[in-house]
């Protein structure tokens, strides 16, 4: 007897379709959003409607304007979709992240230091995909100190072969993404970020410590002895 009660899967459902509005339909086509339900749980048994539905989800934004306005919409679609449809409901919303915002000084370091590195470690910086609406740790460290979030890219076809020691399998690498279910963290990246970060260390203080083939070739490391920034200079 369905009828006789109040289904939240089916509240839960239009509200999960109702959300995917909030972007499109309540801020500006010029602004960057994003609202996702990743979680719908409800009921136990087959031939049982439950009393509740617990949906859960993430919204990304690069603008405290745009995250304001998507609570109060997130708010009022769930309210009026619960009463259309007999239900009552609960939001809770957690602001968890900042995002990243890079200082422009900072920037420009990263795009010198990148434009140091050659041949199978090459690096070239571009804006292309920004703005992204990741999660970073690295947003909170922003707020205190200048700084900047950089990729380095993997480009397995340019770095195979880096990171292999002998016996091991020259086989490209995975270059998925870190949040996928077949992440494979890609060792061949490793010189590429150890000279990106040496090459900032220079920069900062105003030093030169390594060439690139003794990062890559690592002579003094192989002989078990490793000089001094001082008999490098």
């Amino acid at each position: 007897q369905p009828q006789a009660c109040i289904d939240p899967v089916v509240c839960g459902a239009a509200i999960v379709n109702s959300l995917q509005t909030l972007v499109s339909r309540s801020i500006p086509s010029s602004a960057n959003g994003v609202v996702t339900v990743a979680q719908f749980h409800a009921g136990e048994r087959d031939n049982v409607i439950p009393d509740v539905a617990t949906l859960g989800g993430t919204i990304r934004d690069v603008d405290a304007s745009v995250f304001t306005t998507i609570q109060r919409r997130f708010r009022e679609v769930v309210a009026g979709t619960c009463r259309a449809y007999g239900c009552t409901g609960e939001v809770d919303i957690k602001s968890q992240y900042p995002f990243v915002d890079n200082h422009t000084e900072q920037v420009e370091v990263v795009e010198r230091c990148a434009s140091k590195l050659s041949g199978p470690v090459a690096l070239k910086t571009t804006a292309e995909g920004l703005p992204m609406m990741g999660a970073e740790d690295f947003s909170f460290f922003l707020k205190e100190r200048p700084g900047c979030f950089f990729f380095l890219g993997t480009q397995e076809l340019l770095l195979r072969g880096l990171s292999a020691y002998e016996g091991s399998e020259d086989t490209p690498r995975s270059n998925c993404m870190c949040h996928g279910t077949s992440y494979d963290f890609n060792d061949n990246a490793l010189p590429r970020a150890v000279l990106m970060l040496l090459r900032i260390v220079e920069d900062r203080l105003d030093v030169a410590l390594y060439a690139q083939d003794e990062v890559l070739d690592g002579p003094d490391l192989d002989s078990g002895r490793v000089a001094s920034p001082q008999e490098k200079r």
